[in-house]
């Protein structure tokens, strides 16, 4: 869509110039003001109870974070969903847990402001575990990982998936 906008805005200034140098700056301005962002990676941590499972989404390092869309998959023979508090840093972002689906977690926030940092906790999931038949690990895989910058450019992303040990 952004791309669409930029073709017209050149289209608009050779037309209107008959000239393609300024078509030429407007473009080397566009690009380089467009760079690729750098990669952030989602790092997946557990604080393991009795009963339950605190996981931990954190991202190493990022600039201008406005948006977030991570799907994660969870064996829901094993877990329960129940609860998820976004970090303080991200107080000001709107958020939407979709949980309707066992066995998977849809997370999205938005913001019109993004955040910037490292190390940043981005969420805390809260899993009850059942007490019948628990195998010793469990698997929790993200499946999609989105990130948006203010300037609604897409920023690389990475998330592993993270083995739980459900020892006590």
């Amino acid at each position: 869509m952004q791309q669409q906008g930029v073709d017209v805005i050149v289209k608009m200034i050779i037309r209107t110039c008959q000239c393609g140098v300024w078509a030429f700056f407007f473009l080397t301005f566009y690009v380089f003001d467009s760079a690729p962002l750098q990669a952030a990676n989602i790092v997946l941590s557990t604080n393991t109870t009795p009963n339950s499972e605190v996981l931990t989404l954190q991202i190493d390092k990022v600039e201008k974070l406005a948006g977030m869309k991570l799907t994660l998959d969870y064996p829901a023979r094993f877990l329960e969903y129940k609860s998820a508090q976004k970090a303080s840093a991200f107080n000001a972002f709107m958020q939407v847990v979709n949980d309707k689906k066992p066995g998977r977690l849809i997370l999205v926030m938005a913001s019109a402001t993004g955040v910037s940092g490292e190390n940043l906790k981005i969420f805390e999931l809260t899993f009850s575990k059942s007490a019948k038949d628990l195998p010793s690990s469990l698997q929790i895989a993200p499946v999609e990982c989105q990130l948006m910058s203010e300037s609604l450019q897409e920023i690389p992303c990475k998330a592993s998936p993270l083995s739980v040990s459900t020892a006590q």
